[in-house]
């Protein structure tokens, strides 16, 4: 009975690491594909990706497009949120590609990336737009718990508001 607990306390704990990491990686995938519009043709990158995937260009360039429909972000606004999803990207893809960092610190570096980039876009917007951001994250954790079979965030938090 004891050895059974233990393994269901394991798999339960490796499955919120799981989901946790899941989010992360998410969000610089499957935002911007969430929010390609089923009207435009699929557009080819250079990317050499498997299965179609777009590019790390068109992935920023999704992302902030659907950043900017849900916020509302004002061309300077975009401006200033483009080069931090940029900044992103490139940070994480060199950590997918990093062959000797352990996969325990990448999962962490990953956290820190994001939730760096989370805190520069969310200084970028008004405090209006501010709850409609963290409500976004909040939303996209929800999203990412159920198709990965986690908690649906439930234990995930968006990174709180910056004091001001």
């Amino acid at each position: 009975m004891t050895t059974m607990t233990s393994r269901m306390s394991a798999m339960a704990s490796f499955g919120m690491r799981g989901a946790t990491l899941a989010l992360c990686l998410a969000v610089a995938g499957t935002i911007p594909m969430m929010a390609q519009d089923a009207s435009a043709p699929p557009q080819q990158g250079d990317s050499g990706q498997p299965g179609g995937r777009p590019s790390p260009d068109q992935m920023v360039a999704r992302q902030l497009e659907h950043l900017t429909k849900a916020l509302s972000l004002t061309p300077d606004q975009a401006t200033q949120v483009k080069p931090i999803l940029q900044n992103q990207m490139t940070q994480m893809m060199a950590l997918r590609q990093d062959a000797e960092t352990p996969q325990s610190d990448k999962r962490e570096k990953m956290m820190q990336i994001h939730t760096d980039a989370q805190t520069k876009i969310r200084a970028v917007l008004t405090s209006d737009q501010q709850p409609k951001y963290d409500a976004l994250l909040a939303q996209e954790q929800q999203h990412m718990g159920r198709h990965r079979g986690g908690n649906g965030g439930q234990n995930d938090q968006a990174p709180p508001p910056p004091s001001e």
